[in-house]
């Protein structure tokens, strides 16, 4: 048996001794003996019991039922009814304290000894899943990633402190019954994956403005985030999906960090146009592509080298951005305009005849005489080639090359 410390509260002194001889055969260890619910409060913070057997009718002025209810507020010690009333409202009231038993009077050592190993076991069950679910909350808000948690028709239940954090929500209660299936900004082809059981993943980015449109919930955030989010259904003992888990985490700083990356391998540093690499990979995209003609104007801008050796290469930086800045204005969105050299800059028009082309240049050399200062004087020798079907657009840019190179030498 269980050396666990049993407290007796009985108010028949006869009665209360049976029972301690009862235990104390039966190979309990008996702490205690009072009569009234006032000594049994007393003795259950003095002694720390393991296990109170409770009568229901004491001295005093608390009864059994009453002094259950108090030390189950105060204390985790579980308690047994040991009574000889059975009637539907004492019973009812005894339930209402969460009791570990209900033995009536008068009983087998027996019964006794079985209600009392199952209200140890039950109370250490207990205790261990409190301390396992302790834990689990414990992990849970302080987890790093967000976590939500959904029932199984998609209404969220609860979401930790880093979930909060990320969507700019104060509370929990201010976006509990949320739908997982109405936020616009769950992909249309995850939501029906989940339906069909599966779990998904995704990044992609956050629409704070959708979430105030639609009136989903309160925010403090705005703009646009990066989220990369893991939803999986969970499931119940019948096979069926009980409820859905979602982890979130805001990517935005690495997307950012990648986008820039992105950027600084196709983009020129100084002017902010593409670079040579990415002039040449969209050459050899649309060779194979049905956009012809494709058109391909080489600029170099002259004396440049003269403003470097005569005015600094701060003078010449600035010149060559004013030159990408007048390229990017002559151009349309669709066009390739890039810096492929030193002084060289070159652009793709796809489906541009050199008609057209040459209407753009005259607008860039509009331009150029606009920003033209005596001192930064920007003149841009200028080669153009067109491209048919069946041509190599290496073979034209080498035209334009060489057109360019004639027209600067006349400069």
């Amino acid at each position: 048996m269980s050396n666990v410390k049993i407290l007796i509260v009985e108010d028949e002194s006869i009665i209360a001794l049976d029972l301690k001889a009862r235990l104390i055969n039966l190979g309990y260890q008996v702490c205690g003996m009072v009569a009234s619910g006032e000594q049994a409060l007393s003795q259950v913070a003095a002694l720390q019991p393991g296990l109170v057997l409770m009568d229901i009718v004491l001295k005093g002025e608390l009864d059994g039922v009453q002094t259950a209810e108090r030390i189950r507020a105060q204390y985790a010690v579980p308690i047994i009814f040991v009574t000889a009333f059975a009637d539907t409202q004492t019973v009812e009231r005894a339930k209402a304290t969460y009791p570990f038993g209900y033995i009536l009077k008068p009983f087998e050592e027996r019964e006794l000894t079985v209600h009392i190993e199952m209200a140890l076991y039950k109370h250490r069950m207990e205790r261990e899943l409190q301390a396992s679910e302790a834990k689990f909350r414990s992990i849970y808000e302080q987890a790093q990633i967000g976590i939500e948690l959904y029932d199984d028709t998609g209404k969220l239940v609860d979401c930790n402190s880093a979930c909060l954090d990320i969507f700019g929500i104060a509370n929990v209660d201010a976006v509990r019954g949320f739908d997982l299936f109405a936020d616009p900004n769950v992909p249309t082809d995850a939501k029906q994956r989940l339906q069909q059981g599966e779990t998904v993943r995704y990044e992609s980015k956050f629409d704070f403005d959708l979430v105030r449109q639609h009136n989903l919930y309160a925010t403090t955030k705005t703009g646009t985030c990066y989220v990369d989010c893991i939803i999986a259904p969970w499931h119940n003992d019948a096979r069926t999906v009980g409820g859905f888990m979602v982890h979130v985490r805001d990517v935005s700083e690495r997307k950012m960090a990648e986008e820039q990356l992105r950027y600084l391998g196709t983009h020129d540093a100084l002017t902010g146009l593409y670079n040579r690499a990415f002039f040449e990979e969209e050459m050899a995209r649309l060779e194979g592509g049905r956009q012809y003609p494709i058109s391909i104007i080489m600029l170099d801008v002259n004396g440049l080298k003269k403003i470097n050796d005569t005015q600094g290469h701060a003078m010449g930086d600035e010149l060559l951005r004013r030159a990408a800045h007048m390229l990017k204005r002559a151009f349309r969105a669709e066009d390739v305009v890039a810096r492929i050299g030193g002084d060289e800059f070159a652009v793709l028009l796809p489906q541009t005849e050199l008609g057209a082309t040459e209407q753009m240049l005259t607008r860039l050399r509009g331009f150029a005489d606009e920003t033209n200062t005596p001192s930064a004087r920007l003149r841009l020798a200028v080669g153009v080639a067109t491209a048919r079907t069946g041509d190599r657009l290496e073979e034209i840019l080498r035209q334009a090359d060489s057109l360019m190179y004639a027209n600067k030498k006349s400069l």
